[in-house]
């Protein structure tokens, strides 16, 4: 049974509210892996990234911008992984841009 790539990322939503992140991860993988990924599977891995991540996650998120350059809470969630990697000026460009 073929499942939606938008389905593969409400159910890894699913498993991120259950802090199952391994198993969230593994469905995003699995999307992107397949070359049907979408801004939203890359902005759903990108969002929930921890600060041991956050590297990884802000490159999720660029991915997503990449495939959705007005994608607003992509641009949101990246200014706050940048605050977090201590990028405090590129994040308040990054909130600027979301304004506009």
């Amino acid at each position: 049974m073929d499942v939606s790539p938008e389905r593969l990322v409400e159910q890894a939503n699913e498993r991120f509210q259950l802090q199952d992140y391994y198993g969230a991860i593994h469905l995003l993988e699995e999307v992107i892996a397949t070359g049907r990924a979408f801004a939203d599977a890359h902005h759903c891995w990108g969002s929930r990234t921890r600060r041991r991540t956050s590297r990884q996650g802000l490159e999720q998120l660029d991915r997503a911008l990449e495939l959705n350059p007005n994608y607003i809470e992509a641009l949101i969630h990246r200014a706050l992984v940048l605050n977090e990697l201590g990028r405090e000026e590129e994040a308040n460009a990054v909130l600027r841009r979301a304004v506009r």
